[in-house]
């Protein structure tokens, strides 16, 4: 039972970071695209 739940929780740990990996990136790329939205309207109001 012990080697059971070992196996279980080394699974779900790598699980959440293939969860993690995948979500990160998908973060950065809406960061970057609100961060170069900002500049634009900056820039605009510079303008």
């Amino acid at each position: 039972m012990v080697g059971c739940s070992r196996t279980s929780g080394t699974h779900r740990f790598f699980f959440g970071v293939n969860i993690s990996n995948a979500v990160h990136p998908t973060i950065n790329l809406i960061r970057i695209i609100e961060l170069r939205h900002n500049q634009t309207q900056t820039n605009k109001m510079l303008n």
